[in-house]
């Protein structure tokens, strides 16, 4: 009973991507090839394929079930043998093979007489399994020549990966916004086209449409209508006169996918938005963040909407320094262009813990007003043991905060280090997280002008 469930079970995946297949080629009706638009698997397929299955199951005994799904593995694996003759027969000096079968043909020809003594032997087991498997497959040769050879074609020839074109980049510092969500796109390209405008730099707007791994990555060319109105309408929102880029890709996982869209874009500086929270516990920011954040070859920064009013207005910038880190340049860049594009206030947050002297705090953040360049530009210190707490209570003053990664973290599961991360999540303001790419290929501090 065991061994046939999981023959049937596996009778199932194989049998849904095999009628997909023939009915996107024309094979078998086209209904085969729909994809459901919430599961983005083939439906139809599927539901013939189960449907089939649970009969079968069903109204004969399990020694049939057995005998009858053994025999169609047997099957299968005789035809990959004789496939495998053929193709090395037919094109074994123009194919380019990963592995070579060695004893070439001996293990073939081995392997398909072996399979059929083992069929033949199911004979103790019933004929019923023979009869119904010689009428499955008498079935689908007629279903072939009086249906199929007429209306099959070679769907591959016109099926195109690359479903948008995109202009080519010039040698402009290149920015990439990844989009999905409509309800936070247009403040996330707000703060691209003002990082744009500052650095008058290119934009390309991204959306990545993915498919599930048993689902061909060109079926993904079905739901590009929506992706595509959202980019565009998002490459509307940057303001300027600035090159905007709209760019579709297709994947099976999001993350590997924006991180080959950063690659292949040659980005340097990648904007991604945040919820605030990880749906399952061993992520730090989330499943699609996470990979991202780590492998992406490039500066990074994350915006955590407002709570309460996303698209809040900024008068008043909150900017925590602590120390000295590779990332703090950057991090002070950022908030003096957003401060500069909404004509507001700088806060430079220092939290003075009680061992430390007036002295020290005064060093932590005594070049940072000359770097802001603006005179609405304030200190201020604050006594605390508890970093994270006071620096939430201070941004409830504010309406924005800017913090850039630490580097005092020793656990991987931290992104942008344990202070940032836990800041952003209990802070109920917009949280601008930045990061700079450690390597040679992080070059936002000397590419930004400082004045």
């Amino acid at each position: 009973i065991f061994a046939s469930t999981s023959a049937l079970n596996a009778t199932v995946y194989s049998s849904t991507r095999i009628s997909f297949a023939l009915g996107r080629d024309g094979y078998l009706p086209a209904s085969l090839s729909r994809i459901s638009k919430k599961t983005r698997t083939p439906h139809v397929a599927l539901l013939l394929s189960g449907g089939l299955t649970v009969f079968f199951a069903a109204f004969f005994s399990v020694e049939v079930v057995c005998a009858g799904a053994s025999l169609f593995f047997i099957v299968l694996f005789n035809l990959v043998a004789v496939a495998a003759l053929k193709s090395r027969k037919e094109h074994g000096d123009t194919l380019s093979y990963g592995y070579l079968m060695p004893f070439f043909p001996l293990i073939p020809i081995v392997s398909f007489a072996g399979r059929t003594l083992i069929g033949i032997f199911l004979l103790d087991m019933g004929i019923t399994a023979y009869l119904i498997a010689g009428a499955w497959v008498g079935a689908g040769t007629l279903l072939y020549f009086l249906y199929s050879k007429s209306r099959a074609t070679d769907g591959r020839e016109h099926r195109v990966l690359v479903p948008a074109h995109v202009d080519v980049l010039s040698d402009r510092f290149q920015i990439m916004l990844p989009v999905s969500n409509p309800q936070t796109a247009s403040m996330l390209a707000g703060y691209a086209g003002l990082i744009a405008a500052g650095r008058n730099a290119e934009v390309t707007i991204a959306n990545v449409v993915t498919v599930p791994y048993a689902t061909p990555l060109e079926e993904a060319g079905t739901f590009t209508e929506e992706a595509r109105g959202l980019v565009t309408k998002t490459s509307e929102l940057i303001e300027g006169d600035l090159p905007v880029h709209c760019l579709i890709r297709y994947g099976h996982n999001l993350a590997r996918s924006i991180i080959g869209c950063v690659r292949d874009r040659k980005t340097d500086f990648l904007i991604l938005g945040w919820r605030g929270y990880a749906r399952r516990e061993h992520h730090a920011m989330g499943s699609t963040l996470d990979p991202v954040i780590r492998k992406a070859p490039c500066d990074i920064l994350v915006v955590k909407p407002d709570e309460e009013d996303p698209e809040r207005e900024i008068k008043s910038i909150l900017l925590p320094l602590r120390g000295k880190s590779t990332h703090r340049g950057m991090t002070v860049q950022v908030a003096r262009l957003i401060a500069k594009r909404h004509n507001a206030q700088v806060t430079i947050l220092h939290v003075k813990p009680h061992r430390e002297t007036e002295a020290e705090a005064e060093r932590a953040t005594q070049s940072v007003p000359e770097q802001m360049q603006t005179p609405t530009c304030v200190i201020k210190v604050v006594e605390s043991d508890s970093l994270v707490p006071a620096i939430v209570e201070e941004s409830m003053n504010h309406d924005l905060v800017v913090i850039g990664a630490t580097e005092s973290s020793v656990f991987r599961q931290f992104l942008f280090g344990s202070i940032p991360e836990e800041l952003a999540r209990r802070c109920p303001r917009t949280v601008l997280m930045v990061k700079k790419k450690p390597d040679i290929r992080s070059h936002f501090i000397h590419l930004w002008p400082t004045s």
